[in-house]
């Protein structure tokens, strides 16, 4: 089976080779070329174990957070932006305690729950692709399950300090683990700090908190009780992508235009707030030798937000608007002289906060009956400029119940439930008039429209020309309601040269959204709850390990399930309206994975072949089109995706201190359908247009199809260790606009022609290589009770010691020149990476 493996491998290379040459979609005419290591406890077996317990002679294959691979899938690669076989977030689930913690909006995991709680949610199980998990079902990409019980926490007190020049400058944490201790009571607690004046990027700032607190009660030798509250309150200025012309034309990609000068302080317009405590109960219960039953509940209650500016009837305050760049000049005289006028004044480069107060101050206007009370005026300074914030309110229930037995020696059963229930309340308040005083609750995209129906720039009939003031609620407000219910079960075998497993998943979810006010423009689609939107989908998985000895295996594994569109993708234009996809269909999704696996003393090795399919998937964009002069929306379905590739990891320890570690992912990942879209405008209802998208055998965007990692490690007997490695990307590619890719976007353009092309090409972004260093030292000092040492540790981090600067991601502006069709009219933004970045820490544990 390895030979076809190899084969497998070495076919893959090949069409690494010859992957330039392949053909993409077209409209049917011809085709066109596309231009701490030990984080997490390891989860092993002694060889011998297997014989002891007299069930086999063999072990079975467990994988876990030190797979060479996935070490490096999750560290080294993720300055790439990397994402593990191409995958979307929503195809990796994530347990605490046992229970999912994925959203129903997105489905991704909301990470910065617990961000800077790195002492506590350490211990994990790690499931890659398509193995069986022991507390969940699992995604195509893996399952990660994490345990915070007080009790499973390694008994300790700790405290670390570090600093670095990256999103924050200095950190410290202090955790405190009792253990189980002999009253049965076990108690833990884990605060931290991170933040900025300004980080790398100019204008930016970092301001978090964490802490962790957690108690468990032995209730007696067969049960016990968990109860678990933690929170991460986060505040951070936010860093924009940006145009290759303003590189040229400031001469860094550390440029960013969202902050400005207010006086003498930097400020940012663009800011980010999150705070979501979470609060835990699991209890745990063996019903006798054979059975154990874990029972979780969490409530989840918070708010996220971001600011933004926002202006009426007022000159764009965008710095990098495209009609303030030398590129829009026509006269190659004035292109130069914009360009030196920019270079020579920042207020030019950057937000000019003075002239939008300035604005503001001379806006006197009166505005007549106000809230609908006729004769009610209102005059005063009415703010052309104002600083938004985009609310997203959310309130959330968990609760998992997960049953093991162990049927027999060589069987055992696992099932659960999973039961969620989401409500996301999305708003708008307004949170800076910048010295104006008040603001109107009016839509001026509709204004055209308020020709033919007054009540259309309203976006509160109920309350009309309403008067906005700093901490009020206006524009869209609005619910989204999201509720799942899971069921699932799970048989594994182990055998003396086989293991097995099959599962089985049956899935219930519903999406409701609810208007708090009635829009003018859909008075009747506004308001209210919608109808239920419900689906029901299923998922079956099964594989095998062929154990030739106790050091090698062969493993295959395949996938069979049903997923329900997401909320985010449902709802045509929630801000608005309850209008929905014209047939939301569930997607349908296959998946298979073969391997070979090398475990000795001195080396282990992996390597897995996969391919994935996916059909009937959704998506929604919003963005102005020029041709329709107005805010559009693009429901799009018919999205068909694949991937396929092999994944590599191995490390082999050379002698008593070097080691050699290396990992691969080399893959390609492609749309392989044509999709079909729905245009609608935002301010009216019917569709304006049905169109195809040519984007078949177009590569998905988002992350690097190959990935290569080599990593030298040295570790002294004297607790000293180096680990220098060096990593290289390549084949990733851009975000595409997909109204480029239309017969509407082309028509009147010679096919093959240089605009053809420019329109329809699909960039690749430059291959990336970086080199990083990780060192450090811990000592044991010895303290004045016998036998008891207290350990120092100190480290040094260096990422990117070369110093390259290189892309690590971007997109295809939405926004598209229908009158020229001119290209670069609205050039795509990109992200780059920091330069060189270093982190340097110690921590002292007693």
């Amino acid at each position: 089976m390895l030979k076809y493996l190899l084969l497998l491998a070495a076919c893959l290379l090949w069409e690494n080779l010859r992957a330039q040459k392949k053909p993409v979609d077209t409209l049917g005419m011809m085709s066109v070329q596309v231009n701490d290591a030990d984080a997490m406890p390891v989860l092993l077996m002694d060889e011998t174990e297997g014989k002891q317990s007299g069930t086999s002679n063999m072990p079975p294959l467990l994988t876990a957070a030190r797979d060479p691979f996935y070490a490096a899938a999750t560290f080294q690669f993720s300055a790439f932006r990397f994402r593990i076989r191409g995958y979307e977030g929503h195809y990796f689930q994530t347990t605490i305690n046992g229970l999912s913690m994925n959203t129903l909006e997105d489905g991704n995991t909301p990470w910065s729950l617990w961000s800077g709680l790195n002492d506590v949610f350490r211990n994990a199980e790690v499931v890659q692709g398509l193995r069986n998990s022991d507390h969940v079902f699992g995604g195509i990409g893996g399952s990660l399950a994490m345990d915070i019980r007080a009790a499973r926490q390694r008994r300790r007190i700790q405290f670390s300090y570090s600093m670095s020049n990256r999103s924050y400058t200095h950190r410290w944490i202090f955790t405190y683990h009792s253990g189980m201790q002999k009253n049965g009571w076990a108690f833990s607690f884990s605060g931290s700090r991170r933040w900025a004046a300004e980080g790398h990027a100019p204008g930016s700032f970092y301001d978090g908190w964490s802490y962790f607190m957690g108690i468990d009660k032995k209730l007696s030798e067969h049960q016990s009780l968990s109860l678990s509250f933690f929170g991460s309150p986060l505040q951070y200025g936010r860093q924009a992508a940006i145009l290759m012309e303003s590189i040229e034309l400031l001469g860094t990609t550390r440029y960013n235009p969202y902050w400005g000068y207010q006086g003498s302080r930097k400020r940012n317009a663009n800011t980010s707030i999150a705070y979501q405590p979470v609060l835990l109960l699991t209890h745990e219960m063996k019903l006798n030798h054979h059975i154990n039953w874990l029972n979780s509940f969490a409530w989840i209650s918070g708010r996220r937000s971001s600011t933004g500016l926002d202006w009426y009837k007022a000159a764009d305050p965008r710095p990098d608007y495209y009609r303030y760049l030398p590129s829009f000049q026509s006269d190659s005289s004035l292109r130069m002289l914009t360009a030196d006028v920019i270079r020579e004044q920042v207020s030019l480069q950057q937000i000019n906060w003075e002239k939008l107060y300035q604005a503001n101050r001379e806006s006197v206007e009166t505005i007549h009956d106000v809230n609908g009370v006729t004769g009610r005026n209102v005059q005063g300074l009415r703010s052309r400029y104002i600083i938004e914030e985009r609310m997203n309110a959310r309130q959330q229930i968990h609760f998992s119940s997960l049953l093991a037995m162990e049927a027999s020696e060589r069987l055992m059963l696992k099932g659960g439930i999973q039961l969620q229930y989401q409500a996301q309340h999305h708003y708008k308040k307004l949170n800076d008039l910048l010295g104006g005083e008040f603001y109107v609750n009016w839509n001026q995209f509709a204004e055209r429209d308020a020709i033919q129906n007054a009540d259309a720039i309203q976006y509160d009939l109920d309350q009309p020309n309403r008067i906005i003031r700093k901490g009020d609620v206006f524009g869209y407000d609005y619910s989204l309601f999201s509720r799942s219910g899971t069921a699932w079960m799970q048989a594994s075998f182990t055998g003396n040269k086989i293991d097995g497993f099959a599962a089985v998943s049956l899935t219930h979810t519903a999406y409701q959204r609810e208007g708090h006010v009635r829009n003018g423009l859909f008075p009747g689609a506004s308001f209210g709850k919608s109808d239920l939107v419900t689906f029901n989908t299923h998922a079956v998985k099964a594989g095998c390990t062929y154990k030739l000895d106790g050091r090698r295996y062969f493993f295959l594994h395949a996938a069979l399930l049903t997923r329900a569109p997401l909320a985010a993708d449902l709802f045509i234009s929630p801000r608005t309206r309850d209008t929905r996809q014209h047939v939301p269909v569930d997607e349908q999704v296959q998946s298979v994975e073969a391997g070979y696996a090398w475990n000795t003393p001195l080396i282990r090795f992996r390597l897995t072949s996969y391919i994935t399919r996916s059909q009937d998937g959704l998506d929604l964009l919003s963005f102005y089109h020029d041709e329709y002069k107005s805010f559009v929306n693009y429901a799009i379905n018919n999205i068909g995706k694949l991937y396929y590739g092999v994944e590599i990891g191995g490390e082999a320890q050379l002698n008593t201190n070097w080691s050699l570690a290396i990992a691969v992912s080399l893959g390609r990942y492609y749309y392989n359908s044509r999709q079909q879209v729905s245009v609608s405008l935002d301010n009216d209802d019917y569709i304006v247009a049905k169109e195809e998208i040519y984007i078949r055998n177009f590569r998905l965007p988002g992350s690097p199809q190959e990935a290569y990692h080599l990593e030298l490690r040295y570790q002294s007997p004297r607790s000293f260790f180096f680990n220098l490695a060096a990593n290289y990307s390549r084949q990733h590619w851009l975000d595409m606009n997909p109204f480029r890719r239309t017969y509407t976007a082309l028509q009147g353009i010679t096919e093959q022609s240089e605009q053809w092309n420019k329109i329809i090409g699909q960039t690749v972004l430059p291959p990336a290589l970086i080199m990083n260093l990780f060192t450090g030292k811990s000592w044991l000092l010895r303290t004045a009770r016998k036998g008891k040492y207290r350990t120092l540790q100190g480290y040094i981090s260096v990422s990117n010691l070369l110093n390259h600067v290189f892309i690590t991601g971007g997109y295809e502006q939405l926004r598209f020149d229908m009158a020229e069709k001119d290209a670069d009219r609205f050039p795509p933004k990109f992200y780059f990476n920091q330069g060189i970045l270093f982190s340097a820490g110690i921590s002292f544990r007693l």
